[in-house]
Order: structure tokens, then C-alpha cells, then sequence
């Protein structure tokens, strides 16, 4: 069986940094009846915490041997495993170790810059009803050139529309920086000329406060999936998942995307 998507992927409301099950049963709580997004529960893993080694945020990315019992069996949430790795020789290899690892999970987020087309083709031929989101962070717009907004567009389609199955614009990576409305909504508009098949997100610095910035961009293109990370963790050495930023986030944008 081949890859193909025959129309865009459903939209998504982005929550990154899952570390406990219960975290996940507490957000499916925001989401409202008849909602046309789902919730995205992210679950970070890296190349060092599959070998059983600590990150350099060690708060939000879950033991290995814990990822198993975090995603949740929902219609109404799309759980993703977001991966970044040191070793883009064995991607495809490492991503069948994530999915084959957690019988929940519904497909991978590629935290890297350009990673082989040819190893996501590889994990393809294995998984593919796997969703794949491939985020766009700083490095891969530096790559490009942040402002080349054609040669960004041409690169995602022509490299990767045939094996993704969302393109999500990141240049803060979880850090919490704000995303520039503006100059998304260029990068969007040459993407969407393209006329690609895979769905697009958004992210950077999103949380309740944030999300009217946004709410423009969101209705120049509707569908649009947005992702939260850093904006929702405990502003203390900590970095915890603060619940009360994660429910404050997930009802305004339910609000605010649904209502669009």
C-alpha cells in the first residue's frame, strides 16, 4: 500500500509535553461536543531518552519505559510522539521503535531540520496509516531562508508532499518564543499557493493570553492547527505542565477556532 492523501488532514489544538495519562483524560475534558478540532497530546522523545539517558529537559520528556502508558484510546485526540534524534541515519528505524513502542500512539512529529526523505518513505512502506507532522523550527528556516517564502513553499511540497501528512511553522521549538503573525501569514499564503494536500500548523509562544494574536491568521486560513509548549510550563526551575495554562489555552482556542 502507498501513501497518498486525497484531501487535508483534519485540523488539531496542540498541547506538547505530556508526561502522565492523566494529564491527557484532564484536557479531553475542554473539548466541547461537536468539536471540529482535535486535541493534539504531544509526547516528547528524543534519541537520548530511547536509550534511556536524560534531556536537557528533563521535566518533559517522559522515562521510555513510562511513553507506553501515557496515550489515550480517543477519536477526539490525535496522540503524537514528538521525536527529535542525533542520529538521522536510522530515522526510519528509530520511528518504527516509537510506533511499534506504544500501542496508543497515532503517528510521529520530526523535531529536526530536513530530515531524509527517503528514511520517512522507508517508515512509510511500515506504517502508513501513521500520521506524520514535520515541524519547520528555526534551524530549517535558517536553512531556507527565513524570508525566501517560494523556497520554503517548493521545498515542502516537492520534497515532502508525498510523505507528510502536516507541515507545522515552529521557529520558537518549544521554547516559548512569540511567532510573528505577519510574517507566518506570508509564509502560509506561498505555501497554500502550492495547493499542497497536507495540512499546515502553527506555533510559537501560544497560550490563552496569546491567542487573539493569532485569531486573524487563523481566519485568513481556516483549518489551521496550532501547537502550545513552552507558553504552558511553570515559569519556575521546575518547568512543569501547568494545568491551569493548559485548561485556560484549551477553552479559549476551542472557543476562538470554532467559533471562526
Amino acid at each position: 500500500m502507498s501513501f497518498k492523501l486525497e484531501k487535508k488532514p483534519p485540523p488539531y489544538i496542540g498541547v506538547t509535553g505530556f508526561t502522565h495519562r492523566n494529564q491527557i483524560i484532564a484536557a479531553i475534558k475542554t473539548i466541547p461536543r461537536r468539536a471540529q478540532y482535535r486535541l493534539m497530546a504531544g509526547i516528547l522523545v528524543s534519541s537520548k531518552t530511547m536509550d534511556g539517558q536524560t534531556n536537557r529537559f528533563p521535566a518533559r520528556y517522559p522515562h521510555w519505559e513510562d511513553i507506553p502508558g501515557i496515550p489515550v484510546s480517543d477519536p477526539r485526540v490525535l496522540n503524537l510522539a514528538h521525536f527529535a534524534t542525533k542520529r538521522p541515519e536510522r530515522l526510519a528505524e528509530d520511528m518504527d521503535v516509537i510506533m511499534n513502542h506504544a500501542a496508543n500512539l497515532d503517528g510521529i512529529q520530526l523535531n529536526m531540520a530536513w530530515p531524509d526523505p527517503k528514511q520517512l518513505a522507508e517508515f512509510r512502506i511500515v506504517h502508513d496509516d501513521a500520521v506524520i507532522v514535520l515541524q519547520i523550527g528555526a534551524k530549517a528556516f535558517a536553512e531556507v531562508g527565513e524570508k525566501n517564502h517560494q523556497r520554503l513553499a517548493a521545498w515542502l511540497y516537492y520534497t515532502y508532499g508525498s510523505v507528510i501528512n502536516y507541515a507545522l511553522l515552529d521557529p520558537s521549538g518549544g521554547l516559548g518564543l512569540s511567532l510573528s503573525a505577519n510574517l507566518m501569514g506570508e509564509q502560509l499564503l506561498a505555501i497554500e499557493q502550492h495547493n499542497p494536500v497536507f495540512g499546515m500548523g502553527i506555533a510559537g509562544g501560544l497560550k490563552a493570553v496569546a491567542l487573539p494574536g493569532i485569531k486573524g491568521l487563523c481566519k485568513e486560513f481556516p483549518n489551521i492547527s496550532i501547537d502550545a509548549e513552552g507558553g504552558l510550563r511553570t515559569k519556575d526551575s521546575r518547568d512543569l505542565l501547568d494545568k491551569d495554562q493548559v485548561y485556560g489555552y484549551l477553552m479559549q482556542a476551542y472557543d476562538m477556532l470554532d467559533g471562526l
